[in-house]
């Protein structure tokens, strides 16, 4: 029963200094420093907590500042996922506008179906079938789409995703019923609208408009060029955050800058290690600094 929590971490925080030591080691040295004794620090007030951790909530529900893998963000995760929610809102509801504004070229045949005896539910049918067939297709286009560019995705985010990776019992229901809800949003007010035309007035009228004052229609386009500025201007933004975060300069030259770690392992050998490392003449200078900046340490 306990498979699922055996990641353990071992806390102690020390009262008014601001950091915590993650684990006995930690805490060994930090009481070192401190010039006290295991006692002195659980009678100041200090704690030392076991806590059990879920592996599968470590990627995206870790709070702990050191773990056994880099941590993601679940607030990322739920903002692509609304931006992504919104262009494929968008691309519903440029469906219903286009379906729409074409619907005087299927006047015609709306008329002579419903004169022969189709009623307005067979039409209905009709036409959220051919909605979900748009669907497939589209799905299917994007499936080769991802199958075209997971290579270089996985070059740029540095993962190891694959196809067989992602085609499991649970995402392809998750497509299946995105494709069906699409579907719906999509093809239900363009098929209630198709078929609602008149067959009298429609095989009467030598030229048929259907007329472009509708309300809804207008509030569609409306919203959907709001959305689409809103996700320009946010696009824009980012490009102009990262172009700042990669161009800034920051005092030194970090392609040309070597650290290397636990230089306190020297100790007093320090000072031989960097004449030895100036002497050679590809080395320009040489220092030390108790963390690299940027990086936090308690």
């Amino acid at each position: 029963m306990f498979k699922n929590y055996i990641s353990i971490a071992i806390r102690s925080m020390r009262k008014h200094t601001g950091y915590a030591l993650i684990n006995l080691f930690g805490l060994a040295i930090g009481m070192a420093a401190m010039g006290i004794s295991y006692q002195q620090f659980v009678d100041g007030g200090n704690i030392i907590a076991y806590d059990l951790q879920p592996l599968l909530d470590i990627h995206l529900g870790s709070e702990f500042d050191i773990d056994i893998q880099t941590s993601g963000s679940m607030t990322y995760v739920l903002l692509f996922s609304a931006i992504a929610i919104f262009i494929l809102f968008l691309a519903c509801i440029n469906f219903m506008n286009l379906a729409t504004a074409r619907s005087a070229t299927r006047a015609r045949e709306i008329g002579v179906r419903k004169a022969v005896g189709s009623d307005r539910g067979q039409l209905v049918v009709q036409f959220l079938f051919e909605s979900a067939f748009m669907t497939v297709l589209a799905l299917i286009l994007a499936a080769g789409f991802v199958w075209l560019a997971l290579p270089t995705f996985n070059a740029i985010a540095g993962l190891q995703l694959t196809i067989s990776s992602l085609i499991t019992p649970g995402f392809l229901g998750y497509l299946l019923i995105g494709a069906i809800l699409v579907s719906l949003v999509a093809g239900l007010y363009p098929a209630l609208y198709l078929a609602s035309f008149d067959p009298a007035i429609v095989l009467k009228s030598e030229t048929f408009s259907a007329g472009s004052r509708s309300k809804l229609r207008n509030t569609l386009v409306v919203f959907q060029f709001g959305i689409s500025i809103c996700l320009l201007i946010g696009t824009f933004v980012v490009q102009d955050q990262l172009n700042y975060i990669q161009n800034k300069r920051l005092g030194f030259d970090k392609e040309h800058v070597i650290v290397v770690s636990r230089g306190f392992e020297l100790d007093s050998q320090f000072d031989a290690f960097k004449q030895e490392l100036k002497s050679n003449s590809n080395i320009v200078a040489v220092g030390a600094a108790n963390s690299i900046p940027g990086e936090i340490h308690g």
